[in-house]
């Protein structure tokens, strides 16, 4: 399958409600608000990031498969990437593109068009990285925990809804030189009331 371009990757996302998307429409983003999503999906405008935001964005891409691989040898596990935007089989709006599934001994990852969720996988990974004085914050608790920042819990909740996937392991490098990982069980009532009230936001 065919990596899918920047451009391409940018213009699905406006198709729907990604994983990013959603603690905005919640209210619970410390990046934008609802009124600030619906003008970039609806093509009114987009905020553009300053140069510090821009600088964070360009050194957590550039991580990302740092700290990925550092999980996978940590956990003795193998990932893999899925190259391929997952739509939740009830609900066409809610998107998922995550940033590694951990596989079940033996297997690949995929997406399952008749099961409607992924399969060869036995949870989620998705990869952060943050300032080193963040994990003395109120937001980050003990590593192991599901006490980690409401943006990113939504997220992983939104992922593990769509993907099928019992629970995700947030893995956050702190600094440059703290790698901590944090994870997250599903629970369904909760994403349910998620994808209700993304459906009457849309």
């Amino acid at each position: 399958m065919n990596t899918p371009t920047r451009n391409e990757f940018l213009q699905r996302r406006m198709a729907g409600i990604g994983g990013s998307d959603v603690a905005a429409i919640l209210g619970l983003s410390p990046y934008k608000t609802g009124l600030q999503l619906w003008m970039e999906k609806t093509g009114r405008g987009t905020a553009e990031p300053d140069g510090d935001a821009l600088e964070r964005m360009h050194w957590g891409v550039v991580l990302e498969d740092v700290v990925a691989r550092h999980y996978s040898e940590v956990r003795g596990v193998k990932i893999q990437r899925i190259n391929q935007q997952l739509v939740h089989p009830q609900c066409a709006i809610a998107l998922a593109n995550i940033d590694r599934a951990v596989l079940e001994e033996g297997k690949r990852a995929r997406w399952d068009d008749k099961a409607g969720r992924v399969v060869g996988a036995r949870n989620v990974l998705e990869v952060k990285t943050a300032h080193a004085l963040a994990q003395n914050g109120a937001d980050w608790g003990e590593a192991g925990t599901d006490e980690v920042p409401q943006h990113y819990w939504t997220q992983c909740q939104w992922y593990m809804g769509i993907t099928g996937l019992p629970f995700a392991d947030l893995a956050v490098l702190f600094g440059g030189q703290k790698f901590v990982t944090y994870t997250i069980p599903f629970e369904r009532d909760l994403f349910d009331d998620m994808l209700a009230e993304a459906d009457r936001w849309w």
